[in-house]
């Protein structure tokens, strides 16, 4: 019985996730995982471990941001995730903010 490649999940195999982003990857999971995954829920594939992280085991979900330009060598970035009322505020460099920026486009 081979079992569902997510991250604590104990249940047998029902079908393969394959994505074909930046590489190709494809991994056997769970009915309950494969369906997950196919509307798009969030996922990050651990190389290292042969792993998909999903569900408790992803980092907060950024579901908004907001930029202060201001004057100074930096910005403002305030991030807030999902569940948390708060948002976490950085100072970020210009030149941070501009790599950032580069690899959020897919540029870098």
């Amino acid at each position: 019985m081979a079992v569902c490649s997510v991250l604590r999940c104990e249940q047998e195999t029902a079908g393969r996730f394959t994505t074909n982003e930046k590489v190709f990857m494809e991994t056997a999971v769970c009915g309950d995982h494969l369906q997950k995954l196919k509307s798009g829920e969030p996922w990050k594939y651990q190389s290292t471990s042969h792993e998909l992280l999903m569900d408790s085991d992803m980092p907060p979900v950024i579901v908004n941001f907001s930029l202060d330009e201001g004057v100074g060598p930096g910005v403002t970035l305030s991030l807030a995730t999902d569940g948390n009322e708060k948002p976490h505020t950085f100072w970020i460099s210009r030149e941070h903010a501009k790599q950032l920026g580069s690899f959020l486009s897919g540029k870098s």
